[in-house]
């Protein structure tokens, strides 16, 4: 863990950082440009919400309480990723 308290380095989070209240505000306000078009938000969302599709909560009920297993395509996609985590 770094020394901010977080898992990751603050380096790699998109978007502006700020420190106080007063700044954040003005930052809010400031917001105008596309963050889909921003190579740290691209970067962030490959890395960390590769698996994200707006079907989560399907998958937890469908494990737990329907003793299903996830579809082929979504343990592949998982795999695809963990063999690259291990590559780096």
């Amino acid at each position: 863990m770094s020394q901010t308290g977080f898992y990751i380095d603050l380096d790699e989070l998109p978007g502006k950082i700020v420190e106080n209240e007063k700044d954040l505000i003005a930052s809010i306000k400031t917001v105008n440009y596309n963050i889909k078009n921003d190579e740290k938000y691209i970067e962030f969302n490959e890395k960390y919400n590769y698996l994200d599709d707006g079907k989560a909560s399907e998958r937890v009920v469908n494990k737990i309480f329907m003793h299903k297993e996830g579809t082929k395509n979504e343990t592949k996609k998982i795999e695809r990723k963990n063999n690259n985590i291990d590559k780096e």
